[in-house]
């Protein structure tokens, strides 16, 4: 067996990426889900800038988390399509695990009826579920919502429920706090039946003295507008509601509740810092600070006099619709989500936010065993959090070409489980050619491998043949069309729906470089190469990356065998060329990716 290491600091870059102690809980229960075999052992949590976790059972959204004790604790949520609506769409699990114990497992605890949209917070001894959306049809059936008023308390030392006075109203898509010795319940709205054209929207917040039980929940004031899918938080002394949707559309407004006047002020607006944001924000308080973060994986941090929002830190994996909770006054822990690139996530990161941390890149490593044979030329493709890995040559010496040290191995990489699985093999042993993803549909993508090096009957050659790979069946197919000539050692990229091949060259005593671009819709139209248009630099074993609707190329091996020293840049509207800055050092089979606006080499 080998081993595959991933470095998660390159591939987020490909992603778009760079309290008092709390109370000890009870004695681990033995009851304990399945759960695949993960990472290696990270040693000192609690000293690393970031640490990967166990990854959730399954991918969480709109669920209620805490922690207590060493444990995670993870209620229920929603783990179907994204815009699913139904009962068996929900996640029918309440969980925790030890979370700096590399070696824990999952462990199933006595379950509370499921919902979504829901709260779970702890006093520090028990943990309580608060309201949530559940549903009185199942997935395909006409909808049937129904916002609950659930209010419960689990007891970590019984593994059992309690039932408490419930809600005054069902409520959901809500968030819950406590401070000092009560609960508090902001936002949300009564949604039933088919439609929630007209549900109505909860304008007060509640709160519930745990200290005295029999005086029920109390209605305060709310801050003078109707939100849901907020988050809110406790805070020196005072209750902070961030954001969430309005009638109108997604708010940035910060409102502060003080207990002591019962009055409201406002406090700084969320950063407008992606499309979404201030929308399913996941807020907590730890070691003085107030932290926030969503879509963009920026956490912030209130600022000293409260003016305003500064930057604490980043998640490797943006998300919204988490959950994000301290495990000490420098540490918090974020869990769950959905992320604009992949979709429902089960990642679970941990990150420091001291703010004397040193100031080096985050990166974040694990390692997998698998029985895959290849060493080099491998193709690569990254479809949100899954990497694939096709075909390569399994020997260590860059020119051995035999039938048997080419591989027709296919294997995914699942970097939120950071676990492996093996694929159907390629119809063909191939090294050097190019792989890239494709969406035909809104709902349906392809990957397709291009070109390459193989043999043809007993002939070792460029390929012109193209391959695809449909996810969902796990099956191969071969296109009824191919490059319209042989190309190994170049590049593709997507672009404005269609696939388009860059440099490389044919396998010979020539090696002729190619000087075209082969623009491809990925359908069973001919791939053709522009009218027109050739490329400045002919290259092979170059890096390249798609950046503001450009394409770059760096590096590689020009006809004369020399390195490339101009950075080449194609505009894919304009169909022009420029040129770019040069790194400092040419180099050959470099890899470039783009992060937000910047390149890394």
């Amino acid at each position: 067996m080998s081993t595959y290491r991933i470095s998660v600091g390159i591939l987020a870059l490909v992603l778009f990426l760079a309290a008092s102690p709390l109370a000890q809980a009870g004695k681990p229960l033995q009851k304990k889900s399945k759960q695949e075999t993960n990472s290696a052992p990270q040693a000192d949590t609690d000293s690393k800038r970031a640490v990967l976790h166990q990854p959730l059972p399954e991918p969480l959204t709109s669920f209620g988390a805490a922690v207590l004790g060493d444990y995670l604790y993870v209620f229920s949520g929603h783990d179907g399509d994204a815009h699913g609506e139904g009962s068996d769409l929900l996640a029918d699990h309440f969980r925790r695990i030890k979370v700096d114990d590399p070696q824990a497992h999952w462990e199933e605890l006595a379950k509370h009826h499921p919902a979504q949209s829901t709260a779970l917070v702890t006093d520090g001894k028990y943990l309580y579920r608060i309201g949530g959306l559940s549903f009185l049809n199942s997935s395909g059936e006409e909808t049937n919502f129904n916002s609950t008023q659930f209010f419960s308390r689990y007891d970590v030392d019984t593994d059992a429920w309690t039932e408490l006075a419930p809600l005054p109203e069902p409520r959901s898509s809500l968030d819950a706090a406590v401070l000092g010795r009560s609960i508090y319940v902001a936002g949300g709205w009564n949604l039933q039946g088919e439609s929630s054209r007209d549900a109505p929207w909860h304008a007060d917040i509640l709160r519930f003295d745990l200290d005295q039980p029999e005086a029920g929940w109390q209605t305060i004031k709310g801050p003078g507008y109707n939100t849901r899918a907020l988050s809110l938080a406790a805070f020196d002394g005072k209750i902070y509601l961030l954001g969430g949707i309005q009638e109108r559309g997604i708010s940035r407004k910060v409102s502060v509740y003080d207990p002591q006047t019962d009055n409201w002020s406002a406090g700084p607006e969320l950063k407008a810092d992606s499309s979404t944001a201030g929308f399913a924000t996941s807020s907590f308080a730890t070691g003085g600070h107030l932290y926030y973060t969503g879509g963009s994986g920026i956490v912030y941090r209130l600022n000293a006099d409260k003016s305003d929002w500064e930057v604490a830190d980043r998640l490797l994996f943006p998300r919204m619709f988490l959950r994000l909770l301290p495990l000490s006054e420098q540490r918090l822990i974020a869990l769950g989500g959905t992320s604009m690139n992949a979709g429902r996530i089960g990642i679970v990161e941990s990150l420091r936010v001291d703010a004397g941390k040193d100031k080096y890149p985050k990166q974040v490593s694990w390692s997998v065993k698998f029985d895959g044979q290849a060493k080099q030329s491998q193709l690569l493709v990254l479809n949100g959090l899954k990497l694939y890995a096709f075909g390569g040559n399994n020997s260590r010496s860059p020119h051995n070409f035999t039938k048997e040290t080419l591989v027709d191995e296919a294997f995914v990489f699942d970097i939120a489980r950071q676990t492996f699985e093996k694929l159907p093999a390629l119809p063909q042993a191939l090294q050097s050619g190019s792989a890239v993803s494709l969406s035909q549909t809104s709902e349906h993508e392809s990957i397709f491998v291009i070109g390459g090096m193989g043999f043809e009957e007993n002939e070792f050659a460029a390929l012109k043949s193209i391959y695809r790979y449909e996810p969902e069946s796990r099956s191969w197919s071969k296109s009824p069309v191919q490059l319209p000539r042989p190309r190994a050692m170049f590049q593709a990229a997507t672009c404005e729906n269609a696939i388009w091949s860059f440099g490389g060259s044919i396998v010979g005593k020539d090696r002729e470089l190619l000087k075209t671009i082969v623009h491809w819709w990925g359908d069973d139209s001919r791939p053709a190469p522009l009218p027109d248009v050739s490329l400045p630099t002919p290259r092979r074993s170059f890096g390249g990356a798609v950046l503001n609707d450009q394409y770059y190329l760096v590096g590689g091996l020009t006809k004369s065998s020399g390195i490339a020293e101009t950075v080449d840049v194609f505009h894919f509207k304009e169909r022009t060329w420029k040129t770019a800055a040069a790194p400092h050092t040419p180099r050959v089979f470099p890899s470039l990716v783009a992060a937000g606006d910047k390149l890394y080499l």
